[in-house]
């Protein structure tokens, strides 16, 4: 019998291995119990937030600005500068680029004045925050005019916002440029206008004299959605401005 069979027969491979593990587990275990303590540690130690409130209060306003309709959460703020010591500070300003305005981390600059003189200091920020979408509850073609019966209204988690998302004042107002899938997140870039007045149509105008008004035929030259002030020919010479009241029809201005 070899010496190796006869080891494996005395001694099993499960007996043998067992104790390495047990010891290698437990090495792993202390490892991180000491990383955890040390970031524990490092949170209890680390500067505060000067001014969190007011800081809180600007980055909700700008994203709120941006997405009216997002619902914000939380915002946890982390200040990546040293702290100023001695002389107090006071608060100027937040700065936040606007791209910053598609992420739900990012980071920020506090604008501090401090004996005078205006400092920056700089920190991180994430939003836990959710914004209202539409999906596609069915296959849409392309042309389709965008209709209640082909979305529905949901809510996501905001992380990232490569586009911008539609609102409900895209519905009925908008065709979409291609067709979509089920379950699809229509996006503003998914859509164009539906033109309420066509370049080279046809259409009525009408223009108030006093207590008297005039309504002839004129062509369009422009697209106009209702309300879009558009150019107009009337006859071969005249050209005027028009607004866009409903579909095909329109008010002189000028």
């Amino acid at each position: 019998m070899p010496v190796s069979r006869s080891i494996r027969s005395v001694f099993p491979v499960h007996f043998l291995l067992h104790p390495f593990h047990q010891i290698q587990s437990k090495e792993s275990i202390t490892v991180k119990k000491i990383l955890l303590l040390l970031l524990f540690c490092l949170t209890l130690y680390a500067d505060p937030v000067p001014f969190s409130d007011k800081i809180e209060q600007q980055i909700k306003e700008r994203f709120l600005s941006a997405h009216p309709n997002m619902q914000i959460d939380k915002i946890t703020l982390k200040l990546l500068s040293p702290l100023p010591k001695g002389a107090p500070i006071s608060y100027e300003s937040v700065i936040l680029p606007k791209a910053a305005l598609k992420r739900a981390k990012g980071n920020f600059t506090l604008v501090i004045r401090r004996k005078g003189r205006i400092r920056k200091l700089y920190g991180s920020y994430i939003l836990a925050a959710t914004i209202p979408v539409y999906k596609s509850t069915r296959k849409i073609p392309a042309n389709a005019l965008l209709d209640e019966g082909m979305v529905t209204a949901t809510k996501i988690p905001f992380t990232y916002l490569y586009k911008e998302p539609i609102d409900a004042s895209a519905i009925g107002h908008y065709r979409l440029k291609h067709s979509v899938k089920p379950g699809k997140i229509l996006m503003l870039c998914d859509l164009k206008s539906d033109f309420a007045v066509n370049r080279n149509d046809n259409v009525t105008a009408s223009l108030q004299e006093g207590g008297l008004r005039i309504t002839f035929r004129a062509k369009a030259l422009q697209n106009g959605t209702i309300g879009d002030i558009i150019k107009i020919k009337k006859g071969y010479n005249t050209l005027l401005k028009a607004r866009v009241i409903v579909k095909g029809e329109v008010e002189v201005i000028e």
